[in-house]
């Protein structure tokens, strides 16, 4: 309590800062996560772009800042899992760890993974010589704490605030995150949250969309992580571009470890874009009944036409019943092209005539919001519109 004007005001509560020793520990143990830019842009543009209007540390760096890392042990590094996948199958190059001399170390072998618990434990090629933080496994409530991060791309910094409480995992209550007060913004993902003596208690996951109380993964359970199996678990909806309809969909599966990076890398996509796959197919023949050449959906519904008429009879969007044929048979017949649904023996036809979506020939027609493979997704595309 402070008396301003006469007045009891009750003041916030703020944590002591790190002792200037701690401090200068901890940034030498946490280093940035990079991604290499990519060398060459494979697109063409009429003129040259206006390159300047963008900061200048972000257009004069060959490398993005996507998050933070910190050691752990001998050659043993931790970061949030979503920071390392976030630009798998992208054209940025596979990310590596930067110091603050500005050399970039690249990731060798993946330790430990578990994408529902956000954590990944990995070791560095030619790895520097750090000593590596200290972990508190039981950290006590309403304490000081310290997020560090490499805030917004510009650098590691260490914030303080206080550890809150402690919040289920969302979907089942298997585990619990660490709530703290303390900032944490884009680019603080992986970094250690840290007690009062530079202890490690946490693994900065993300930040509360409208309140300033973030999440960190406790550092139990990273160090309790399995060293053999990579865990991949996801929920959520899944729809396609053409429908009104979705599907809940769920992915658990599990891979050995330790693997090489570019190797889990490849494996990770691969398991996403199967899951795609998998919950694309349960989709469409769940609805079958409204999606089908007889079905009460219609082309209207599969065109997703802005006008308020059907492009072919003109009979008013939405009526129980159309008209007239409208090119009915060639939009049902490019689309079960673009899918992959045609009975045994006659896709070969109708992949001569409307191309094959494995091929990448989908013709254009004059039904433009008919997704064709110029206006689909790449592997990358379809594993990033999944949610």
């Amino acid at each position: 309590m402070r008396a301003i004007f006469g007045l009891a005001v009750a003041l916030p509560v703020q944590a002591a800062p790190l002792d200037a020793a701690s401090k200068k520990r901890v940034k030498a143990a946490t280093m940035e996560v990079v991604a290499r830019k990519p060398v060459q842009d494979s697109a063409i543009y009429e003129k040259a772009l206006p390159l300047e209007l963008l900061p200048y540390a972000y257009r004069s760096d060959e490398y993005l800042p996507v998050g933070t890392a910190f050691a752990i042990g001998t050659n043993r590094f931790v970061s949030a899992a979503h920071v390392l996948d976030g630009f798998i199958g992208s054209n940025f190059a596979l990310t590596g760890l930067r110091d603050s001399t500005g050399r970039v170390y690249e990731i060798d072998q993946i330790l430990k993974y578990s994408m529902p618990q956000d954590f990944v434990v990995f070791s560095l090629k030619d790895a520097p010589n750090i000593k590596p933080l200290e972990a508190e496994r039981r950290p006590a409530v309403g304490q000081a704490v310290y997020a560090v991060g490499n805030a917004l791309g510009q650098g590691v910094v260490v914030r303080d605030g206080l550890y809150t409480s402690d919040t289920p995992e969302e979907w089942q209550g298997r585990w619990k995150w660490v709530r703290f007060s303390a900032a944490a913004s884009p680019g603080s993902s992986g970094g250690p949250l840290l007690d009062a003596k530079g202890r490690v208690i946490g693994v900065v996951r993300g930040a509360s969309p409208n309140e300033n109380l973030n999440y960190a993964v406790p550092i139990s359970l990273v160090l309790d992580g399995s060293e053999t199996a990579a865990q991949f678990e996801a929920h959520g909806t899944f729809s396609l571009p053409m429908m009104t309809a979705s599907t809940v969909t769920h992915l658990s599966q599990t891979a050995s470890l330790p693997r090489p990076h570019t190797d889990f890398a490849r494996l990770t996509l691969d398991t996403f874009n199967s899951h795609v796959d998998r919950s694309r197919k349960e989709l469409l023949l769940s609805n079958a009944d409204e999606y089908s050449p007889e079905g009460r959906a219609r082309p209207n519904c599969l065109t997703r036409s802005t006008s308020r008429r059907c492009r072919g009879c003109q009979y008013a969007a939405g009526a129980p019943v159309c008209t007239g044929r409208c090119k009915r048979r060639e939009i049902i017949f490019r689309f079960k092209a673009l899918h992959g649904l045609f009975p045994e023996g006659s896709e070969g036809n109708a992949q001569r005539r409307y191309g094959s979506r494995r091929s990448g020939r989908l013709r254009r027609s004059r039904f433009t919001s008919m997704p064709t493979r110029a206006s689909g997704s790449s592997e990358h595309g379809r594993f990033r519109s999944w949610t």
